[in-house]
């Protein structure tokens, strides 16, 4: 069952993206491959150096930086902790196309953290392929069972992120109506990560996984630099659908832009 909408925050300022985290998932505790891992991620960022610290690997990235009001600066950064024993249970509830997650994730007694640090200032699709790097070299060196996506609450197959630098990132969730079986909510979360607005849909009779993909292209074309200016292209090539900002009709809270799909399709428009 969705929420009610909650009160709309103001928009993200540019400089207020939130921390990128992958959380990798194991049998038995895996071994940090320093110099394999640092070889990894600079074919994808020649800039990247690699110190240890406490059984931590921290990589850093020196052509992006974070700026300070002082004209200081420091560079991206990705913290590869040290393995875990780790059993705390996930909600794998919009956890969709992976019908094995819970049985996978059953079996992960061990996980370490992928972080970003110091990412505010850099622009999203830098920080999203420097994540992408450290994330799939240590998939590479490690090779988790799973991995669990904390920023848009999903767990996804290691294989299935190399393709996809927004895979794990942005998630494209479905809140059906437990009374009416054409009516749901749809939407993306994760965006905030990257400073953006996440997208929703409030509507009925149209097609679940149609919407997954406008809901999708439609976060990748704002993550790419895109404006939606006030549209969005629906199903067909003449279909024009109106967006504009709106509370979210799902929590958390965050900043939202609803699509309207119209008559008949749309069902009513958040507070």
């Amino acid at each position: 069952m969705y929420e009610r909408p909650v009160e709309y925050g103001q928009p993200l300022p540019p400089h207020a993206a939130q921390t990128l985290m992958a959380e990798l998932c194991f049998a038995d505790p895996p071994a940090l491959d320093a110099r394999q891992i640092l070889d990894a991620v600079r074919l994808a960022r020649p800039d990247a150096d690699l110190t240890e610290a406490d059984g931590n690997l921290l990589i850093t990235y020196g052509l992006l930086r974070n700026m300070y009001p002082d004209a200081r600066s420091a560079p991206l950064l990705s913290a590869i902790t040290r393995p875990i024993q780790d059993t705390e249970p996930r909600d794998l509830a919009h956890s969709r196309g992976w019908a094995q997650a819970a049985d996978v994730l059953g079996r992960c007694r061990y996980s370490l953290l992928v972080t970003e640090f110091l990412g505010r200032d850099v622009d999203p699709r830098s920080r999203v392929e420097a994540h992408q790097a450290a994330v799939q070299a240590v998939i590479a060196s490690t090779s988790p069972l799973a991995t669990w996506w904390p920023g848009s609450q999903q767990a996804v197959p290691p294989e299935e992120l190399a393709g996809d630098p927004l895979r794990g990132l942005i998630n494209v969730r479905i809140f059906e109506d437990p009374d009416d079986p054409d009516v749901a909510v749809m939407d993306t979360l994760g965006m905030t990560q990257l400073g953006l607005a996440d997208l929703q849909c409030h509507f009925r009779y149209l097609d679940r996984e149609l919407m997954t993909g406008l809901l999708r292209n439609g976060a990748r074309f704002l993550f790419e630099g895109g404006a939606l200016d006030g549209a969005v292209r629906g199903f067909t090539q003449h279909q024009r659908w109106p967006v504009r900002p709106q509370a979210p009709l799902a929590g958390p809270d965050r900043p939202t832009l609803s699509i309207d799909p119209g008559g008949p399709f749309a069902v009513g428009t958040p507070g």
